[in-house]
């Protein structure tokens, strides 16, 4: 004898789910369908090769994130092969190098060195952004023009 079930047979799945949002006389803020294509855009996607049901990526910026003191000394510490080459050198000890990646603060009569010492790949601008690096290069390069050449008298 067969199993007899004590409830009604289900209706067909086309007629218990609406296909379309037109289909549906609920709301559509409470209609499933509209819940999961919200939340879930790829979900509702035809499957075809692996990745065509994944979301779309999310976009690169075109130009990077500005880098901030902290990472720009990190950088400089990588460049130079670590805190003990940085400090040593741009004439510090290794813990110098510690405290101000410690504090993410380098002091700004620090900078130059750092420059210096990573050719150019850190700048004193990265390092520290409040000072006015530009008016102080200014200043350097009109002293090195009024000063006299060095045995010519």
């Amino acid at each position: 004898m067969p199993f007899a079930s004590p409830y009604p047979p289900a209706a067909p799945h086309a007629a218990r789910v609406p296909l379309m949002a037109a289909d549906d006389p609920r709301p559509a803020a409470l209609a499933p369908h509209a819940f999961v294509a919200a939340n879930w855009p790829h979900a509702a996607a035809p499957i075809g090769a692996p990745w065509d049901h994944m979301p779309a990526a999310v976009p690169v910026p075109s130009a990077p994130a500005p880098l901030t003191p902290a990472g720009a000394l990190r950088r400089a510490v990588v460049h130079c092969g670590g805190q003990s080459a940085l400090a040593s050198a741009i004439g510090v000890s290794q813990s110098h190098v510690w405290n101000w990646l410690s504090r993410r603060r380098v002091p700004a009569e620090h900078c130059p060195a750092i420059e210096r010492a990573t050719t150019r790949a850190v700048r004193c601008e990265e390092l520290r952004p409040d000072v006015d690096w530009a008016y102080l290069r200014a200043v350097c390069e009109e002293l090195a023009q009024a000063a006299p050449e060095p045995g010519a008298a």
